[in-house]
């Protein structure tokens, strides 16, 4: 999920983002097998509980190399850089290619092993 870190004004009451960069909580997900139509027959979700928008993308498999692409071209390119990115501890999500990915951009990288 995408969020940006807010925190209260003193002087507004209002909620104001305190970086620019947006945060990803409880982490994309990868929802399927589905039929094939295609050959797509998985489902990369996300969702911004601050803003109430999600971001879904059909994919063909869950490759740490189909997921990372995903996730540039889907998330970084459109919205900017997340702060931090939560996973599960999916093989899709702790990897490698994922973990070189965010040590490159700068991106914190946690894990909530369920």
């Amino acid at each position: 999920m995408f969020s940006l870190y807010a925190e209260k004004s003193a002087k507004t009451g209002m909620f104001e983002p305190t970086s620019s960069r947006l945060r990803v909580r409880d982490g994309p997900l990868i929802c399927g097998e589905f039929p094939s139509s295609n050959g797509y027959k998985l489902i990369f979700t996300a969702i911004c509980p601050f803003y109430k928008f999600g971001v879904v993308a059909p994919i063909r498999n869950k490759e740490a190399a189909t997921v990372a692409r995903i996730i540039v071209e889907k998330i970084i390119l459109k919205f900017g850089l997340p702060f931090e990115v939560l996973s599960d501890g999916g093989k899709e999500f702790c990897n490698e290619v994922s973990d070189e990915l965010y040590r490159m951009l700068g991106i914190k990288k946690t894990e909530n092993n369920c």
